[in-house]
Formats: C-alpha cells, structure tokens, sequence
C-alpha cells in the first residue's frame, strides 16, 4: 500500500494535489526514504552487495516515547512547519558544542558550515546572524538552519534537474520541488520524481533499456549492472510505471551509498570506508533517511575539527558555473554552442575576463581534469569497451565526408583495397571511435565513409564509449577528454565535395582520378575484377556510386549533426590518452561537476 500511495502522488505531483493531499500520504512517501513499503533490490552490483550484507529494507522505526518539551512563547517557524515521518526535526542544540567562545572559532563554523551545504561564503550580515545562532544554540541548530532554508532547498532542485535531465528547472518546477522540500517531502522522492517523468523517458533514448541505462548513469555514475538492470526493464516492459521503478532504484542500497559518498566528500573532503558506508546503510531509517545521515555527518566531530583546523574550501564557483554551461550548450556551429562555447571560455582570464591569446583560464582546466574525483558521485559512466562494429548500422555524427580524403587509400593501395573487398572485421588503417554500442561514430568517418564505399557488408575495429542518451552527449565527453589533454580544443576543415552531396558526374570523375594517379593502377583494375568481376572503369563507378547512395539513404548524419570543423579531433590515433582520461575517475564530463549534500 505504501508505493501505491507514493506512486499516485508522483504521477498527480504534491503540489498538483494539494497540500492536503501530500500530507495524507506523507507516512508512505517517507516510507521511500526510510526503507518501508515493498520490498526494492538491496544492491545494484555484486560488489556493492558484498560490501553491504544486511539490506534495510523493510525495517521499522522503533518506537520513540514522548518528550517532554519547554513551553514556548512564541513557536518557531519551523515547528509550525508541518514534517513528514522520517525527517528530522529542528535540532535544539544548547550553547557552543565546543566548549569555546573564541568568536575566531564561531566564524571558522559557520564559514565552513555555508561552504558545505550553501557552496558559498556567508555575506557579512549573515555571518552576524549566524554566529550568534552558533553561539547561543551550537552547531547543530545552525546546521539545521542552512539545511532547511528555502535557499538550499532550491539548490537542491536545481542539481537534481541537472543531474537526471541536463537543464535548469524552469521558474514552475523550482518552485514546486522547493516546496515539496520544505513540506518535508524526502529529497530521494523527488529525485524519483523528475527521474519517472516523460521529459526523462524521451532523453533515456525512449525505450525500457536506455531508461535504466540512464538511471545508472545520471544517479550512480557508472554503466548498469546487467542482473538488476535486467530486472527493471522486465518489470517496465510488462507495464509497471516508471513512478515504480525510480522509487524502487532510490529504496536501493547502492543510490544510498553513492549519496552517502557524495555527503562525505562535501563535509570531510574524503571517502568514506567500506565499513562507514555499511554502518550509515545500516542505521538509514534510525538515522532519518538521506536528511537525517547528512545532517549527522555535518554535526560530526570530524567535521568540527576540519572546519576549525584546516578550514573547508570552496569549487571555485565561476568555474563550476562555466562548465555547467559548456555541458548544457548545444552541441552546434552557433557561437555559443558547446565548441565555440568551451574555446572562449579555456581563453578567457578568469580574473580580468579578457581573452588570451591561448589557454589561460587554469581554474576551468582543473576543474576539467581534476573534478571527477572530488564530486562523490562515481565517474565511470564511461565503459570503454573495444567491439567491432557493422558498416552498415553505423550512423555519423557530422554532416560532411570528403570524398577524396574516404577513398584516397583504398582506391590507392592495393593491400588496403583487397582486405576491403573480402569483407569480415577490417582494421581501417586504425581503430575508430564510436559509442552506445557500435551506434554512433565519434571519430573516424572518413575511414568509415571509404570502407562503406568499398563494401558495406563488412565490419570494421572500434573503441566504444558505451551508453550515451544521444550522439551529443558521446562527442561531448571526448572534447572534454581531448581539452585535458591538450588544454584546447583543436579544429579541422573538409574542403572536397561532401559524399552525402556530389553528383554523380563529379564522383565518377574522382574516383577515375585516384585510381589513375595512383602507384598501381593496374593492380588496383586487377583487385576489382578478381573480388567483383568488375572489369572497366565504368562498372567499378557504378558499384562504388550505388554504395553511396545506399550510404545516403540507410546512413544519414544524426539530426543536428554538425560539419567537420566541429568534431572532436584526437591528438593521437591509438586513442590511448584519452581513453586514459576516461577511465580514471578524475574528469568531468557530467552533471553535477561539484558534490552537494542532500
């Protein structure tokens, strides 16, 4: 009964519903945060079951007696607020938990406390206020200040949206999400909100498999388990909704350890252990849920020593806001489309905000390289994979391949040409790059473009990128990579006739050009008639020109797919430098690029 309860109030949304509505249902919606209702899978992988051997689901709160309150004059805001089962209340701390009235130690606190749940520095009247909070209550009643402030609360949508659909929430649903928030809605209930909606669905890829697939990547940071995963798209394919499914993925263990990481690096600038993560799993209702185990670490000792001792930095914002935008751009020609976009910005002086003759905005490029491993949130979304790949279902992400430069070699170099002729996986002079399992083109077309002339029915060598939602999203993390490598974003143009436009007339033309200004051209007239009985020049443009316009017709660019200038250009072939970047957990190419509490 409880997620049936939960479900309806995702597909009428609280605020649909009314206040009174939500309210009704709040012990099943903090049910979801808590564990309660049906029964949802303990882990997502084998290796997060093994580190976590008892599952929570299912456990109860225990009972807690009544308590015996002063009475007060005047009620505060917050116990006039109405809360949900399962998240916690205001903290009443009494006086400076320290035990010191140094006003040094006051500031260091709250400084540090803004800097972990608000990601900003106090102004000076706020840090007035807060210290005299700190001061007269201690830090927990700052802490329980800050993390239910409506400006919190509003971050907090706002790195959802972010995080499950790319964009910023419109004016509505930052309102409506804030709201839920401060009504006590559990914050993993309404990341399973956006995540079962419509607008999530369509970007997954539209079908059951890429809307877990997505799941994975936007929520745990790494590509899906294949067991669960296959669990809840058979479940999605015999029409359970996707309400369901998102609050089963958030009720799992493994979307908890992932947010208990992200709390841990954000407070303790660490990891926390596997024994840690077992015991906040273990204690997640008695603890309040997600709400509960983040304001528990805030109010740790260990945080109070590192804000007192060491102090807690802060991303540096303006170069988290930029990369925000560089991820959110289009990817397009436009100048402030995700190429032009991301040069601009590695150019721009991040003090005087003039442009550079190179590479200067240094906050930008380490944030670039660097941030992945500092967010909590897993950054292994990337499963580089080498498989090979079908000419023929292999679908290009720019809009132009010059004719000259695709059939060069082959029409050239007679080993080339025979290895093309005979079919089955041809290495094309190197390996290409491609993504979302042998869909997508990355690099290589025109190495792609030749053999798909020569003989579409054979099947060539590639690196893989896995899973994305959308060609976009696969050309964006490899700029990402190159720009770590390099510093910059490099550019190359395609000044041939286009093999998605020549005439006939003008392919024919080429084709009898290369072959004859090629070293062996009788060679060459001997391979063709040996592999395709095609015995004059004639017969070889007719065969070459049908697989053009078979390429044409079955193989068109992906929609939006940009010209040649705009694609990522690897500074190696092999791939192995970027593929380096990808791996190891320290760049950032997704959403969100820093950690947030809650």
């Amino acid at each position: 009964m409880a997620d049936v309860a939960v479900v309806r109030w995702l597909q009428a949304g609280a605020v649909a519903a009314g206040v009174g509505a939500a309210m009704l249902a709040a012990p099943a919606i903090a049910s979801a945060d808590n564990g309660g209702g049906s029964a949802a899978p303990a882990s997502h992988s084998a290796r997060q079951a093994g580190a976590v051997k008892a599952s929570v689901v299912g456990e109860r709160r225990p009972t807690v007696g009544p308590r015996k309150v002063q009475a007060s004059a005047r009620p505060t805001a917050d116990r006039r607020r109405p809360r949900f089962p399962g998240f916690p209340g205001p903290v009443t701390g009494v006086g400076n938990p320290t035990g010191n009235d140094d006003p040094s130690t006051s500031t260091e606190i709250v400084t540090g406390l803004f800097r972990e749940i608000l990601r900003a520095d106090p102004t000076a009247e706020q840090l007035t206020r807060y210290t005299a909070v700190f001061d007269a209550r201690g830090q927990a009643a700052v802490v329980n200040r800050l993390y239910t402030s409506t400006a919190f609360r509003q971050q907090q949508v706002n790195s959802y949206y972010l995080e499950l659909l790319g964009r910023a929430p419109t004016a509505g649903e930052l309102a409506a999400g804030t709201m839920e928030l401060r009504m006590g809605v559990p914050e993993p209930l309404v990341v399973a909100q956006v995540a079962s909606t419509r607008e999530f669905y369509r970007v997954s890829g539209g079908t059951a498999d890429t809307y877990v697939q997505l799941l994975y990547r936007s929520l745990l940071g790494e590509p899906a388990d294949a067991g669960q995963a296959a669990i809840y798209v058979q479940e999605l394919r015999s029409g359970r909704p996707t309400q369901v499914v998102a609050v089963q993925f958030i009720k799992a263990n493994a979307f908890r350890a992932v947010k208990i990481q992200e709390i841990f690096q954000v407070v303790l600038g660490r990891a926390a252990t596997d024994a840690e993560v077992a015991s906040y799993l273990g204690s997640w209702i008695r603890n309040g849920g997600l709400a509960g185990t983040a304001t528990k670490v805030l109010n740790s000792a260990e945080n109070t020593g590192r804000m007192t001792t060491d102090g807690v930095p802060l991303p540096d914002m303006v170069a988290v806001d930029q990369l925000q935008q560089i991820l959110m751009a289009r990817y397009n020609e436009d100048p402030d489309g995700f190429v032009n976009l991301f040069n601009t910005y590695l150019k721009t002086d991040p003090v005087t905000g003039e442009q550079c003759p190179s590479t200067c905005n240094t906050p930008l490029l380490a944030l670039i390289t660097t941030g992945g491993l500092t967010r909590g949130i897993p950054n292994q979304a990337i499963a580089v994979t080498p498989i090979t790949a079908a000419v023929s279902s292999l679908l290009p992400t720019q809009n132009e391949i010059d004719a000259t430069k695709a059939l060069e070699d082959p029409l050239q170099d007679p080993d080339l040409l025979e290895d093309y002729l005979a079919g089955g996986t041809v290495l094309a002079k190197s390996v290409i790059l491609t993504a979302d399992d042998g869909l997508y083109i990355v690099d290589g077309h025109h190495r792609w473009g030749g053999l798909y002339v020569i003989n579409p029915y054979s099947q060539l060598s590639s690196i893989d990128l896995g899973y994305v939602p959308n060609a976009q999203e696969a050309l964006k993390e490899t700029q990402v990579a190159i720009v770590a490598e390099q510093g910059y974003l490099s550019a190359q143009t395609v000044t041939g006739d286009n093999l998605y436009t020549i005439s006939k007339d003008d392919f024919d033309d080429l084709v009898e050009g290369l072959i004859d200004s090629g070293d062996d051209k009788d060679k060459i007239l001997k391979i063709f008639k040996k592999e395709k009985d095609l015995t004059s020049m004639a017969q070889i443009q007719d065969y070459l020109w049908a697989n053009v316009i078979r390429m044409r017709q079955f193989n068109e660019p992906v929609a939006g797919a940009t010209s040649r200038g705009y694609m990522p250009q690897p500074p190696n072939s092999d791939y192995q430098p970027l593929m380096h970047w990808m791996e190891n957990g320290a760049l950032s190419y997704t959403m969100p690029v820093i950690g947030y509490v809650g």
